[in-house]
C-alpha cells in the first residue's frame, strides 16, 4: 500500500542536551531515487559566477538548464543574475515549441534570481511546479551543480593547454556545453544527451581541438589578384544559425564565420609574441554575425549550454599583463621612459593628476572596453611659465620641466613627498595636443605621406589609379582608406610598430557615427547616439512627430517668457548639434534654437522637445552614398530666408553640397549683417557657398579627384545670378561690396557659376525655413536620407 512506513518498537526518549552538543547533518543520498520519464518533466538550473575577467560586453555569469530525462543542457551568458528570468522565458518558449510538450517542474536553489515575484508569478501562471533546495544544501540541486563543476574544470584546462587569454572564457564555456551534449554519460545509457533529446545520433565530424590554429579561406570578392587566399585564425567553436566555424582573426581583432577552413590542431597561437608586437590593450569585436548552425547536428540548443545563441555575439578582450609601449621592449622599466621620481625643486610648482574612467561601447551599445587614463590638471598651468606654444602648426614646441603628483593608488610607500618629473607630455597638459600632433605628423612625413594644404589633419600617400592611401586624424583616433592593399597593410604595421594602437578592422563606428558598407555604397547614421540623447533627456518613450518645427511657429527672444534652466537647455541643444554631423534635416531647427542659449525660456524648451519627438521616430535615419562614376561631380545649392529672424531681421543662409548622390556638406547660419532685399540676402548666401565650394574643390584635388569643370551653384533668385555676372545693381549694394567683388571674380574666372534653380527643385530650402510635412519629407529625401532597411 505504502512505502517507508516506520516500524515502531518502543518509545525512544530524545536527549535535548545531547543533540545540542552532538547533532550532525542528515545523510544525503548519493543517487536520486526518482528520474523523469519524458522530456521537460523536470528541468535543473543553476548560475555559475561571477567569473573574472568580465567579458567586454559585461558578461560575468553563465546560466544552465538541464533536462532530467535526456541530460541535455543549454547555456546562456549573463551580465547580471537578474537576467535569469528573461533567459528562462526564452528557454521555455524554445524547448516547448521544439518538443510540443510543457515544462512541468523547475529545480533550483533559493537564489534571489529564482525567487523574485515576477519569476514566481510566471511559474504559477504557466503551471510550472517549483522544487527549491533547502538553505545551505546545494546537494539537493546536484545535477546542475555537478554540471557547472564539470564545465569549469574543462574551461580552465582548455585555456591553459592553448595558452589562451582568460577573457575567452565565454567561447570556451559555449564549446564545452556543445561537446558535453554529444558525449556519453552514465545517466543516459547507450546514448548521448543529444540523441536522448531528439532521437538522432549526432555527428562529430565538425569536432576540432578548441583554440587550435585555423586557416580560413578569403572570399575572392574582397581581395585582389595578388592578395593572400587565407588568413590565420584561432578556432573558437561552431557558428549559430550558419553552417560554419567560429574563428578569431587576431589581426582584424574580430570573430569571423567560415566553412572553408584548414586546421592545425596540434598548434596553438603564440600570444606572447603577438602581445609584444601587436596587441596593446585592445578589445576584440564581433563581425556582423548570423551565427550558428543550420543542421541537426549543430542546432541552437547545445548540451550543457547548447544554446550558443546565448553568446549574443559578445566582444572578447584579451587581458594581458605585459604590453608594448611604443618601441620600448623593457617592460619591467617602461615607466622610467615617462617619469622619474624627484624632490620638487625650489621655485617650481607641482601639478595635480587624476584618473579618468570611461566605458567605451560600439554601435549596438555593447561594451567594447573599460578604459582608464591618467591626466594632468592642466588648468592650473600658466602661459609663459609652464608652457609656451600649445597649438601653432609650424611653431617650435618649447616646454618647461613639468612636475606632477604621484597617481592616486600608486603612491610609493615611504616616498610620499616625491613628485614625478615628466619626460614626455601627459594628457591634460596645455602643451599635450601640440606635442601629440607634432609626433604623429613627423611619423606620417617619415613614412612618405603628404599633409593636405587645405586640411591639416588629412594625410595622403600615392595617387589614384597608381595606389593611394588617405588617413584622417581626429586627436588620437584615425581612419584610413585607399585602393592599394599593400599600402594599407604597410601603414597598419608601421602604426602598430611605433604606437600603442589597435586595428579595429573595417570601420563600423567612429566618434558616434555608424557606417554600413555595402557593395553599392556606404550608409552613415547616428542611431545609437540618437537613442542615448533621447534617454538622457527622458524622451525615449515620447510620441513621435513627422517634422522638427511646425510651419508658422514664431521663434524670438520671448522677453516676457518664463525662464528655464539654461544649463539643461544648452545640454539639449549641444547634444542635438552633434547629431547634425549626419542629420541635415535637423540643421535649421537646431541652428534656430542655438540663438537663444543665453536666455532660454519655456517656449524655446518646448521647441527643443519637439525636435526630440521628431528624433524619436527617425533614430534610424542616415545618408546613403551610392557608388557610381556618374556621381563624382560636386553639386551645390544655396538659398536664404530673407529677414527671417524676428528679433533683428537678419536673414538665414543655407547651402548643401552633394557628391555620390548624397549630401556631404551643409550649413544653416544667420547672416552677420542685415540686408535690404532678398537679392542681397541671396547674394551673401551665395558668397558663403562659394567659399565652401573652393575649399571642397581643393580637398578633392589633393586626394586625386580634380573637379575640372566650373562648379555650378544652384540659386532660385535671378537677380542674384545677374549681379554675380555684371554690376547692374552695384549702385544699390555697396554695403556688400567685398562679397560682390569676391563672387564676381570667381564667376569671371569660371571657378564657380550661379545657375537658376526653380523653387520646387531647391533642396536647400530645408536649411532656411520650416515646411509642412509633405514638403519637408520630399526635401529630406532629395538629400538621399533614408533608413538602412530601405537600401537594396
Amino acid at each position: 500500500m505504502v512505502l517507508d512506513l516506520p516500524y515502531f518498537k518502543s518509545t525512544q526518549v530524545t536527549c535535548v542536551e545531547c543533540l545540542s552538543g552532538r547533532q550532525t547533518r542528515s545523510a544525503i543520498p548519493k543517487h536520486s531515487t526518482w528520474r523523469a520519464t519524458r522530456r521537460l518533466e523536470l528541468i535543473h538550473s543553476d548560475i555559475c559566477g561571477p567569473i573574472t575577467p568580465t567579458s567586454s560586453s559585461g558578461k560575468r555569469y553563465f546560466l544552465s538548464f538541464i533536462d532530467d530525462y535526456s541530460r541535455k543542457a543549454w547555456v546562456y551568458l549573463l551580465t547580471n543574475k537578474s537576467d535569469a528570468f528573461e533567459r528562462f522565458k526564452e528557454f521555455k518558449i524554445m524547448v516547448e515549441k521544439e518538443t510540443n510538450e510543457h515544462i512541468c517542474c523547475l529545480r533550483t536553489d533559493r537564489g534571489g534570481e529564482y525567487t523574485s515575484n515576477d519569476f514566481n508569478i510566471f511559474c504559477r501562471e504557466n503551471g510550472i511546479k517549483r522544487h527549491m533546495t533547502t538553505t545551505y544544501t546545494p546537494q539537493q540541486n546536484g545535477v546542475a551543480e555537478r554540471k557547472n563543476r564539470t564545465v569549469m574544470n574543462m574551461v580552465r584546462t582548455m585555456l591553459v593547454v592553448k595558452n589562451m587569454p582568460r577573457s575567452f572564457w565565454p567561447e570556451t564555456v559555449l564549446w564545452t556545453f556543445h561537446v558535453l551534449n554529444r558525449c556519453p554519460t552514465l545517466s543516459v545509457k547507450n546514448m548521448t544527451p543529444q540523441q536522448a533529446w531528439n532521437g538522432i545520433k549526432p555527428s562529430l565530424s565538425h569536432f576540432r581541438i578548441w583554440g587550435c590554429i585555423a586557416h580560413a579561406h578569403v572570399n575572392k570578392v574582397h581581395i585582389d589578384k595578388l592578395d593572400k587566399r587565407s588568413i590565420k585564425c584561432i578556432f573558437l567553436g561552431i557558428s549559430e544559425g550558419t553552417k560554419g566555424y567560429r574563428l578569431y582573426d587576431v589581426d582584424a581583432k574580430k570573430v569571423i564565420i567560415s566553412k572553408d577552413v584548414v586546421f592545425e590542431e596540434r598548434k596553438k597561437w603564440d600570444w606572447d609574441t603577438t602581445i609584444q608586437t601587436q596587441i596593446a590593450e585592445e578589445e576584440l569585436q564581433w563581425e556582423d554575425a548570423d551565427e550558428l548552425r543550420d543542421d541537426e547536428d549543430i542546432e541552437a540548443s547545445e548540451e550543457e549550454g547548447g544554446e550558443l545563441e546565448a553568446a549574443e555575439e559578445e566582444a572578447i578582450s584579451p587581458h594581458v599583463t605585459q604590453q608594448a609601449h611604443g618601441r620600448t621592449h623593457r617592460a619591467p622599466t617602461w615607466m622610467d621612459d615617462y617619469v622619474s621620481g624627484e624632490e620638487l625643486p625650489k621655485g617650481c610648482k607641482r601639478i595635480g593628476v587624476k584618473w579618468i574612467f570611461k566605458t567605451k561601447k560600439d554601435e549596438t551599445g555593447k561594451i567594447v572596453k573599460h578604459k582608464s587614463r591618467l591626466v594632468a590638471k592642466g588648468y592650473s598651468q600658466k602661459e609663459g611659465i609652464d608652457f609656451n606654444e600649445v597649438f601653432a602648426p609650424v611653431a617650435r614646441l618649447d616646454t618647461k620641466d613639468v612636475y606632477v603628483d604621484q597617481p592616486p593608488g600608486y603612491v610609493q610607500a615611504g616616498e610620499e613627498h616625491l613628485v614625478y618629473k615628466l619626460h614626455k607630455d601627459l594628457y591634460g597638459l596645455k602643451q599635450a595636443p601640440r606635442a601629440w600632433f607634432s609626433k604623429i605628423e613627423a611619423h606620417f612625413l617619415k613614412e612618405g605621406f603628404k599633409r593636405c594644404d587645405s586640411e591639416q589633419t588629412l594625410f595622403t600617400k600615392g595617387k589614384p589609379g597608381e595606389g593611394i592611401i588617405m588617413v584622417s586624424l581626429y586627436v588620437d583616433d584615425l581612419i584610413y582608406t585607399g585602393d592599394d592593399h599593400t599600402l594599407l597593410e604597410e601603414f597598419k604595421h608601421s602604426m602598430m610598430r611605433d604606437f600603442e594602437m589597435s586595428d579595429l578592422g573595417y570601420m563600423s563606428y567612429f566618434l558616434g557615427i555608424e557606417t554600413l558598407q555595402k557593395e553599392g555604397g556606404i550608409f552613415i547614421c547616428q542611431r545609437k547616439y540618437a537613442e542615448e540623447v533621447l534617454e538622457r533627456f527622458g524622451m525615449s518613450e515620447c510620441n513621435s512627430v513627422q517634422c522638427p518645427i511646425v510651419p508658422g511657429t514664431q521663434v524670438n527672444k520671448d522677453a516676457e517668457g518664463i525662464l528655464v534652466d539654461d544649463t539643461y537647455y544648452k545640454q539639449m541643444v549641444g547634444s542635438l548639434m552633434y547629431l547634425t554631423a549626419t542629420r541635415p534635416d535637423l540643421v535649421f531647427a537646431v541652428s534656430l534654437l542655438s540663438r537663444y542659449m543665453a536666455r532660454p525660456t519655456e517656449m524655446h524648451l518646448q521647441i527643443a522637445k519637439r525636435i526630440l519627438r521628431y528624433l524619436r521616430g527617425t533614430t534610424e535615419l542616415g545618408i546613403y552614398y551610392q557608388r557610381g562614376e556618374e556621381n563624382k561631380e560636386l553639386r551645390c545649392y544655396t538659398d536664404s530666408d530673407y529677414a527671417g529672424d524676428k528679433d533683428d531681421r537678419k536673414s538665414t543662409s543655407g547651402y548643401v553640397f552633394l557628391l555620390s548622390s548624397g549630401a556631404v556638406a551643409w550649413c544653416s547660419k544667420k547672416q552677420p549683417i542685415a540686408t535690404l532685399s532678398s537679392t542681397e540676402a541671396e547674394f551673401i548666401a551665395a558668397a558663403i557657398c562659394a567659399c565652401q565650394a573652393i575649399w571642397m574643390k581643393r580637398i578633392l584635388a589633393e586626394i586625386g579627384y580634380v573637379q575640372d569643370k566650373c562648379t555650378l551653384i544652384h540659386c532660385d533668385n535671378n537677380s542674384t545670378i545677374k549681379l554675380s555676372r555684371n554690376p547692374v545693381m552695384h549702385g544699390r549694394s555697396k554695403h556688400i561690396d567685398v562679397r560682390f567683388h569676391f563672387l564676381r571674380n570667381l564667376t569671371k574666372e569660371k571657378v564657380i557659376s550661379l545657375i537658376f534653380c526653380g523653387t520646387t527643385d531647391q533642396i536647400v530650402d530645408i536649411m532656411t525655413k520650416p515646411f509642412k510635412v509633405d514638403t519637408f519629407l520630399k526635401l529630406r529625401g532629395a538629400l538621399r536620407m533614408c533608413e538602412a532597411s530601405e537600401i537594396s
